[in-house]
C-alpha cells in the first residue's frame, strides 16, 4: 500500500488531465477489455470500488461491528452560507 501512495502522489493534476479521452486496457488473465478513460472509471471501477465498499461494510455489520449509514457516507459536504 505504501508503494501505491508514493506512486499516486508522483501524479500531478496536468498529467490526470491528460488521462481524458485516452484508450485504457484492462487485462485481467487472459480477459481484456477495452475503454476509453471516462467509460472506464464510470462505468467499471467505480462500480467496483461502490460494491465493495458495501460488501465489506456489511460484513462488519452483521459480525456486530455498530456503524450506520453515516460511517458509510462519510462527512456530508454542502455549501457554506
Amino acid at each position: 500500500m505504501v508503494e501505491t501512495i508514493s506512486r499516486l502522489q508522483d501524479v500531478s493534476a496536468e498529467e490526470i488531465e491528460t488521462f481524458a479521452g485516452r484508450s485504457v486496457t484492462f487485462i485481467r488473465g487472459e480477459h481484456q477489455m477495452n475503454f476509453i478513460a471516462k467509460e472506464f472509471l464510470l462505468s467499471f471501477s467505480q462500480p467496483n470500488f461502490y460494491f465493495h465498499a458495501t460488501t465489506a461494510y456489511d460484513l462488519l455489520r452483521w459480525k456486530g461491528l455498530a456503524i450506520g449509514k453515516a460511517d458509510f457516507n462519510g462527512r456530508v459536504r454542502q455549501i457554506k452560507r
